[in-house]
């Protein structure tokens, strides 16, 4: 029943958005606000079903948390929270702070608090590049975060830096893509394969071919790991220039950019 509602929940934030334990139980959503004056800027305003449509812009924020189950979106001029038991809260966006580690929007009613870390949903195997904190009228909630990622990927190439949540380096840690094939090594063999874009920050693979040399551990099970990725559409999700999530429910990879 939690696994069905999660994936209820994630299309309408525009994710199937990445460490373990950074969502937890939270208590009972907000109180309902019916009897509160009309809402200006910073107040709560009625949010309708075209709200995914109205955050789904280049480089728009979006994060969920489990237990309850609950999102946010900035963009388009808003920070949206979106409560799968609850009232949903719409505010103005302010400016994004940067802060150590991390970046903050703040308002009255809802703070969204970002560091620059590999989180977990806490259902799956999920990696988020942001561990975020979000405070609604007071109640905190901890969950996971990024942005959409749109770029063009033909052409780029990626240094893998961490494995569902294995730190990682060297040059047997490498991904590249060309206009409709993905290559590289995690760990120890070279692969391949086909894939193609089926949304704006979604992927789909082919069947990827690899070789067959022997290496030790932990290099072979980081391999093991990343290719189980690949065998189903995973997301692309980005938390700071230069970090970017590849994750489905199978794992993660974060990959930083190579000239």
């Amino acid at each position: 029943m939690a696994t069905n509602e999660l994936k209820r929940l994630l299309p309408r934030l525009l994710l199937a958005f990445a460490a373990g334990g950074c969502t937890a139980p939270q208590g009972e959503s907000p109180a309902s606000q019916a009897n509160s004056p009309a809402p200006a800027a910073n107040q709560a305003a009625p949010v309708d079903e075209t709200t995914a449509a109205r955050v789904a812009l280049r480089n728009a924020f979006h994060g969920l948390g489990t237990e309850p189950f609950w999102g946010v979106s900035v963009g388009d001029g808003r920070l949206i929270y979106d409560a799968m038991d609850g009232e949903d809260v719409s505010v103005a966006a302010p400016r994004r702070a940067e802060t150590p580690g991390g970046y903050r929007w703040q308002t009255p009613r809802i703070t969204v608090a970002v560091t620059h870390e590999a989180c977990s949903d806490g259902m799956s195997m999920n990696v988020y590049p942001g561990d975020m904190k979000v405070t609604v009228d007071g109640r905190e909630l901890l969950g996971c975060g990024g942005y959409d990622y749109r770029d063009d990927l033909a052409g780029s190439r990626w240094q893998i830096v961490n494995v569902t949540f294995e730190e990682v380096a060297g040059e047997a840690y490498r991904l590249e893509f060309t206009e409709n094939r993905v290559s590289g090594r995690a760990g120890c063999n070279r692969f391949s394969g086909s894939y193609r874009r089926t949304g704006d920050n979604e992927l789909e693979f082919g069947p990827i071919a690899v070789t067959r040399m022997a290496c030790p551990e932990p290099q072979m099970e980081h391999e093991r790991a990343a290719l189980e990725i690949f065998t189903t559409k995973a997301r692309l999700i980005y938390s700071r220039p230069g970090t970017v999530a590849l994750t489905n429910e199978l794992g993660g990879l974060l990959l930083q950019p190579l000239p």
